[in-house]
């Protein structure tokens, strides 16, 4: 009934339950530890990949940002050389013309 005692062996088997649900808990705590553990470090990894594709990416935009600048200045350079070579050649023109007309 209600006021009997339980015996030492009910008591033993009640322990021992008691005891493999407190383990199985820390089981499945330390699973999900390992597991918050893997996808910080999956979250963790991820984030380094993405900083390096931007600092990839930027490093790739500025590379081509001073080929562009580096093409224009010899544009330009090359530019003001056959205007240079124009000028030369319009000014021995008009010497040998004046030659002519000496």
């Amino acid at each position: 009934g209600p006021g009997r005692r339980k015996s030492k062996l009910a008591e033993a088997v009640c322990a021992e339950e008691l005891g493999q649900a407190a383990s199985t808990s820390q089981v499945k705590a330390l699973a999900e530890e390992e597991r918050a553990s893997r996808v910080a470090a999956d979250e963790a990894l991820a984030a380094a990949a993405e900083r390096e594709r931007l600092a990839n990416q930027a490093a790739v935009a500025k590379a081509a940002e001073a080929e562009r600048a580096e093409r224009i200045q010899r544009d330009n350079k090359a530019e003001a050389h056959h205007e240079l070579e124009r000028s030369h050649n319009r000014r021995k023109s008009l010497e040998a013309q004046d030659a002519e007309l000496e």
